[in-house]
């Protein structure tokens, strides 16, 4: 099986469960959630290359049909990131935030989307970028592609957006030509832009393999995995025919499919992204289902030990488990107040890292911008200035929010236990008389899946995050167009969609109206713009301290105080089931016996799907 057998398998699994939870009068909002991210576009693939390398014919052979536009007229847009939708239609997202619709339904896509993209357009200059929704095979398994400007485009500021994007993706693809692998460009971008931060997710594809002679093919790629062995330890090289693929899949001629190369690079792919954050996701995902399946088969066993016990004894029960849960009420309000207090000094930790760049730059930069005399090494301190301090901005808050969760985890997961354990002696004397029901409790402790869930941050795509960042940037009153993709694309998947809204807000509406911007190659005229530019810069990373603190706890508080907040629902709803269980009639109370009966069965054989699948995709990590 592969990587998208194994997410069938998920979907097919818990569809099932939610007919089944929908039957059983339980909660079925965790199983929802997960069955909505399943819905969601988790994994990014970016694809990198120089203008002419194939890319738009690349991803529409992914894709089976033009949805990308051809950049032969080359496109002065940003990037193009395409997700699953069930109706065809896309949103061009501007530098200053206004966004545009673009109705698919009625035309060709890539016809539509190139009328928008291209220098056709007078205002393509404007576009930061261009996000699309098609339904499609290839997307439809969680993922989202990225289409770049080349790597030799000849607008700076484009290529910085690419970089945003490759920051933060699950895989990288770099498409080669295989006559002239690795030109100054590419060599250029591969050793300053990806290999610092990517080269794991690292896949290339030589493209257009067709044009080589068939017997000189294996020389071809030889020479090309020996160009880049100096740059990269033991490259992962597809050579694929595109044009002739996309061809195949639109005529649906499998025969000439598998001569195309793209079988074999679609399951590497998928393989690659399975043994990296994609596999992550599905465990996590059988994960929750397991764990809701166990709070079902916690309360079913509850409910059938106390029609058995004495009623009096019950509803003594039923009375201390209320002040029980009251009791465990404040003390989960505790919590959130203690999580609360941790802002103001988050806040400070973020404006140091913010002034530590700030004196970087009058110490050390200042002085080297003052005297530069060539505009494009200007444009590139500056721009590296920006990117780097980013990078430390970000960091500082992937390191706040893992410290909240280190801190404050351990807690969470004890008081959502004690909320659970709530009604667990009845369970436990059903146990005694009837071994059928017998249920061994451990102690639940965090595991590495459930942090990780938590620190990806309600699973939100790498470039969903980013994309996300760059719409919102208008009114981000803190780093500016580019500079919140960045930022906001970490924080996407480090602490959720929660933080990402709250910056939406952070700025004040004169600074909001000012329509800030992430200095450009318009504000670099000259050395003193370029200072002044960068010392705005600064002032608006140091700004944005709050508003990403205030993120950063919210989405701490998500996490932490969620899985509580969740059991004590159950809980309550759990008490409210047995009262119901209490005032029936006996003839009543033996047909709810025999319902609750035929649900532990459902839940059990459940329980082996899950589990099964749980082993699969460990297995398949593992290889």
């Amino acid at each position: 099986m592969t990587f998208i057998d194994y997410r069938s398998t998920l979907e097919s699994t818990v569809d099932d469960h939610l007919a089944f939870v929908s039957d059983a009068d339980v909660s079925a909002d965790p199983i929802k959630g997960v069955r909505a991210q399943l819905d969601e576009g988790e994994l990014s693939v970016a694809v990198v290359g120089e203008i002419n390398r194939g890319k738009s014919t690349f991803l529409n052979a992914l894709m089976g049909e033009e949805v990308f536009p051809s950049r032969t007229m080359v496109c002065t847009a940003g990037v193009t990131v395409l997700d699953h939708g069930e109706e065809p239609r896309a949103e061009v997202i501007y530098k200053d935030d206004t966004t545009e619709e673009i109705d698919l339904s009625g035309t060709e896509p890539a016809q539509a989307l190139k009328e928008v993209v291209s220098r056709s357009n007078k205002d393509v200059q404007d576009i930061q970028v261009t996000r699309v929704w098609y339904p499609n095979p290839f997307t439809g398994n969680g993922l989202v592609l990225v289409d770049t400007p080349g790597v030799n485009d000849p607008d700076h500021w484009r290529e910085e957006i690419t970089y945003s994007y490759l920051a933060e993706a699950d895989a990288v693809i770099m498409l080669l030509d295989p006559m002239q692998p690795l030109s100054a460009s590419e060599t250029e971008f591969l050793d300053s832009k990806i290999l610092d931060r990517s080269i794991s997710n690292l896949i290339f594809v030589v493209n257009k393999i067709d044009d080589v002679p068939r017997a000189d093919r294996e020389d071809a790629l030889e020479r090309v995995e020996e160009i880049l062995s100096e740059h990269v330890p033991n490259p992962t090289v597809y050579p694929v025919a595109a044009k002739p693929a996309l061809e195949a899949k639109q005529t649906g001629d499998e025969d000439k499919l598998k001569g195309t190369g793209m079988p074999e690079f679609e399951k590497g792919l998928m393989d690659f992204l399975a043994k990296g954050r994609g596999g992550l996701l599905l465990r996590t995902k059988v994960q929750k289902g397991l764990d809701h399946l166990a709070h079902i088969q916690d309360t079913v066993q509850q409910r059938r030990a106390a029609l058995d016990a004495e009623k009096g004894e019950v509803e003594k029960r039923l009375s201390d488990a209320r002040e029980q849960l009251d009791r465990l009420s404040r003390k989960r309000d505790s919590l959130e107040d203690e999580l609360e207090k941790q802002q103001s000094q988050i806040e400070r930790n973020l404006k140091q890292v913010a002034r530590g760049r700030s004196d970087y730059l009058n110490n050390s930069l200042k002085p080297a911008v003052a005297g530069e005399s060539d505009a494009q090494a200007l444009q590139d301190r500056a721009l590296r200035f920006q990117r780097d301090s980013i990078a430390a901005f970000r960091g500082a808050t992937e390191d706040a929010f893992d410290k909240l969760l280190d801190e404050y985890d351990a807690t969470s997961v004890e008081l959502a236990g004690e909320v659970r354990d709530v009604l667990s002696d009845l369970s436990r004397e059903a146990s005694n008389r009837a071994q059928s029901m017998r249920v061994e409790r451990e102690e639940r402790r965090p595991d590495q899946s459930d942090l990780e869930e938590r620190k990806t941050g309600a699973a939100v795509g790498a470039s969903a995050g980013a994309a996300a960042g760059a719409a919102v940037a208008g009114e981000l009153a803190a780093i500016g167009t580019i500079g919140a993709g960045i930022l906001t694309g970490g924080l996407g998947l480090v602490v959720g969609a929660g933080a990402a809204a709250l910056l939406s807000n952070s700025g004040g509406e004169d600074e909001q109206q000012s329509g800030t911007q992430y200095v450009n190659t318009e504000e670099m005229v000259n050395n003193e713009q370029a200072v002044k530019a960068l010392d705005g810069f600064i002032d608006r990373l140091v700004s944005s301290a709050g508003p990403v603190s205030k993120g950063i706890v919210e989405s701490a508080k998500d996490a932490v105080l969620g899985p509580i907040d969740q059991s004590i629902q159950d809980q309550r709803r759990l008490l409210r089931q047995i009262q119901e269980d209490l005032r029936q009639t006996e003839q009543d109370q033996q047909s709810t016996r025999d319902d609750l009966r035929n649900q532990e069965e459902e839940v059990e054989a459940l329980q082996a799907r899950y589990s099964d699948l749980m082993a699969e995709i460990e297995e398949m990590a593992a290889r």
